[in-house]
């Protein structure tokens, strides 16, 4: 034992160092591979970052933030639109026929204040009905050099301004340069219609719908940059190069209201792969979590937009009365607004919070006269006008609920009416259609 310890020491060895590393000089520092080793890593921290969060605007990842200015501040001139023989197909997979003629009478959108002047406490949210622009919606809007949708918006656009926020509901696809315009079965519509939709007071849209991908991905982009080329605030649909659809946050004073979209399905197309990252499918799960992650972020108030139902029909389908109380449960879900059956349907309180399961047709060429299917109720809709405030139990609720009844006069242009008390004819019986339909639950509301 003693033989084999001491030969360690026989070989040159002192306290296990060698005589050569003891006088070999220290090397110096490689600072520039250092630096290269640097740069590698912070090129691959940047492009993993890319590639798992989302592009956003505002800071939020996959959320749009938009910063609303005073109502009065909001203006601009709607421009655009396109023509004729439009059906969409039904959530059973049929499809309806959708023209363009018939009579009816003009409305009058005076004597409707919205906004209250001085009154920073309350904001008030505005919700509309499906835009589904059929050729002979465009049609009307055609001019010598483009399209023109001022005309059809002239009449709903004080109101929509007056409101803190407005949001629309978008079902066509909108190009960016008009050149492959298509109107049934699938849609993709004039780029102008984005500037319609800016100038009419609107903030932004919900764009989950059957047809969303009508016009395949490219279709869906082009929709995204003309939306949001006239600034208008963007929810359930992908931006360039994002993996989920858009949901935002719009700043209304002191308070930020998150809206969040999603569609039943796609019109045929399977709702999966690439087909769910470019547009939001419902899933009770995914919308309570996207609910709370808006919340985490910041939101005050969740809007939650779902295109859903049977079209034609006031009756609610399983999944509308199953899918409404579970959504309105949530502690992340303020208000759910409902759109595709293309009649308006009731408004139900749960709580103290709203369901509004359909709101109608805004603007479309839909009717009893240019689609079998289609009742005369199509040509009804309803703007619902939602006063948020501060609960005295913390958060923010919803403190006051009118509905303004529109109608679409199909004959004059396809401008958008708004009905009331002193209405004839058709606009009278649609009024009576819509009060019908809006407080079928009791649920107590102004309506006008």
């Amino acid at each position: 034992m003693e033989g084999s310890m001491g030969g360690g020491m026989e070989n040159g060895e002192t306290n296990g160092v060698s005589p050569k590393s003891q006088d070999r000089a220290p090397r110096p520092v490689p600072y520039d591979r250092v630096a290269a080793w640097g740069i590698f890593f912070i090129a691959v921290a940047l492009f993993v970052t890319a590639m798992v969060v989302r592009p956003s605007s505002g800071g939020i990842p996959g959320v749009t933030a938009v910063d609303i200015g005073a109502p009065a501040a909001r203006s601009g001139t709607p421009n655009s639109g396109i023509s004729d023989s439009d059906d969409e197909t039904t959530q059973d997979g049929s499809a309806d026929d959708d023209f363009g003629d018939g009579t009816g009478d003009t409305g009058d959108s005076s004597g409707f204040p919205i906004a209250r002047e001085g009154d920073d406490s309350t904001v008030t949210l505005a919700f509309t009905g499906d835009l589904l622009v059929h050729e002979s919606v465009a049609g009307n809007a055609q001019t010598a050099d483009g399209y023109d949708f001022a005309p059809q918006f002239a009449d709903v656009a004080p109101i929509l301004q007056g409101a803190d926020l407005a949001l629309c509901h978008l079902e066509t696809p909108i190009s960016s340069d008009n050149s492959s315009l298509s109107y049934y079965p699938a849609f993709l519509v004039p780029s102008q219609l984005a500037d319609g939709i800016s100038g009419a007071g609107f903030d932004g849209c919900s764009v989950a719908s059957n047809h969303s991908l009508d016009a395949g991905e490219a279709g869906a982009q082009s929709t995204f940059a003309e939306l949001s080329r006239v600034g208008l605030g963007i929810a359930g649909i992908a931006g360039p190069g994002e993996s989920r659809g858009r949901s935002a946050i719009y700043k209304v004073r002191d308070l930020s209201i998150g809206h969040l979209s999603y569609t039943y399905g796609l019109n045929g197309l399977e709702p999966s792969g690439r087909n769910a990252e470019l547009t939001n499918i419902i899933d009770a799960g995914a919308i309570e979590a996207d609910a709370a992650s808006l919340k985490s972020q910041g939101a005050d108030f969740v809007v939650v937009s779902t295109h859903w139902g049977v079209e034609y029909t006031t009756e609610l389908t399983d999944q509308q009365a199953e899918l409404g109380p579970q959504l309105i449960a949530s502690d992340n879900v303020d208000l759910v607004i409902g759109h595709h059956a293309h009649v308006v349907q009731q408004i139900t309180e749960y709580s103290g919070e709203y369901v509004a399961y359909g709101l109608g047709n805004f603007l479309s060429n839909q009717s009893a006269e240019t689609c079998s299917p289609c009742p005369a109720s199509t040509q009804d809709g309803a703007i619902l006008l939602f006063e948020v405030a501060a609960a005295d139990t913390g958060g923010f609720r919803v403190t006051n609920l009118r509905a303004i009844p529109t109608w679409v006069d199909r004959t004059n242009g396809h401008v958008i009416r708004v009905v009331s008390g002193t209405s004839e004819g058709s606009q009278a019986e649609s009024l009576g259609r819509t009060t019908q339909a809006l407080r079928s639950t009791g649920t107590q509301l102004e309506i006008g």
